[in-house]
């Protein structure tokens, strides 16, 4: 009599990528190491793409100004994909001029069907002064507020932006000017940006 062993199937079949599931493996079955590697390989799938949805950002460096042309703020910017809708937080450490000169600020980006970008922060001659703003475009060529505007004043300027189904992919960056075009206005380092995708 002649036995042949018949090739053996795991009752299980995997496909390569395959979506988490919580109730594996079950409560008090044996651990089958192909379900545990498929289990991980979804658990981190999920991770990545959280992550994916999430940037940072950082000013580096002081940037300076003595001029009211805008310029980027690096480290402070953000990518966008077509379709994409994201909200971002900035808050940054802002110092006026010796002779009062302050800072404007506006932020530039693809087009979008709708965008908001709202702004407060230390204002006027001391920093108990608010001063408030809100664009409704990108690139706005003469925003209406000053922010920090005293003699070597020391303030704190946050700003929120929210970008609705962006037309195209693109950058989404801070700019800032010299409000007189005299003296000289910083940025400190280490002001920050957070910026999440809230939609597709």
């Amino acid at each position: 009599m002649i036995f042949r062993q018949a090739a053996f199937r795991s009752p299980f079949k995997f496909s390569k990528v395959m979506p988490f599931d919580p109730t594996k493996p079950a409560a008090n079955s044996p651990l089958i190491s192909a379900e545990m590697r498929d289990q991980l390989n979804a658990l981190k799938a999920l991770i990545d793409a959280q992550g994916a949805g999430v940037q940072f950002g950082r000013a580096a460096a002081d940037w300076t100004s003595s001029v009211a042309t805008f310029s980027d703020v690096p480290g402070l910017a953000f990518a966008v994909a077509a379709g994409e809708s994201w909200q971002a937080e900035l808050v940054l450490h802002a110092i006026s001029g010796t002779t009062g000169q302050g800072l404007k600020f506006r932020v530039t980006g693809p087009g979008a069907s709708a965008v908001m970008i709202a702004i407060v922060g230390t204002g006027s001659s001391s920093s108990t002064t608010t001063e408030c703003e809100v664009q409704t475009a990108f690139s706005v060529a003469s925003p209406a507020k000053s922010f920090v505007t005293g003699t070597s004043l020391t303030g704190v300027v946050r700003l929120h932006v929210a970008v609705t189904a962006a037309s195209a992919g693109g950058t989404v960056q801070l700019q800032a000017s010299n409000s007189s075009g005299s003296g000289t206005v910083t940025v400190k380092a280490g002001s920050d940006l957070v910026a999440r995708r809230s939609g597709v």
